[in-house]
């Protein structure tokens, strides 16, 4: 599990792998006829998985700045904390975000800010547990910040 970490500045941003998986073109781009991608297969095979899938990978950012610990995103989870999107969408693939985490040194608890870019169901996987019966934040010491605009998009449609 080795970590690819960026410094800028004061900023040290590293990259925290969560899962990948093998998605249909058909199911991602239905529009898309299959010839359309056999340049791109020719041109970057390693993003492709046989001739029909693209490679996707879910990534997470861990972002140490001014003594902040911040998580952006939070991946796809597992059957436990995302079974609709984990078991249905992606032939239940579990996501690996918390052994990474704790590969790169860290726990749940050095996590101070959870930054959410947008709430699709592939970047909140670990935003909950279930333990003791009962949903509990995951990085039960952070702060999780979403823009204002998404927040309202999606309270929208509840």
């Amino acid at each position: 599990m080795p970590h690819n970490t960026l410094t800028v500045g004061s900023v040290e941003i590293t990259v925290l792998h969560d899962a990948e998986v093998a998605s249909l073109f058909s199911q991602s781009f239905p529009d898309v006829p299959a010839e359309a991608w056999e340049p791109y297969l020719k041109r970057h095979p390693d993003a492709f998985i046989g001739g029909d899938s693209r490679r996707t990978h879910f990534e997470c950012y861990l972002v140490r700045s001014q003594g902040r610990t911040i998580l952006v995103d939070t991946g796809l989870g597992t059957s436990q904390t995302n079974p609709g999107t984990v078991d249905q969408m992606f032939a239940g693939t579990q996501g690996v975000l918390l052994a990474e985490l704790e590969f790169a040194g860290y726990q749940t608890s050095d996590i101070d800010t959870v930054f959410l870019t947008h709430l699709h169901l592939d970047h909140v996987g670990w935003n909950t547990l279930f333990a003791n019966g009962k949903w509990l934040p995951t990085f039960p010491e952070a702060r999780y910040l979403i823009g204002r605009a998404e927040f309202a998009h999606w309270r929208e449609d509840m």
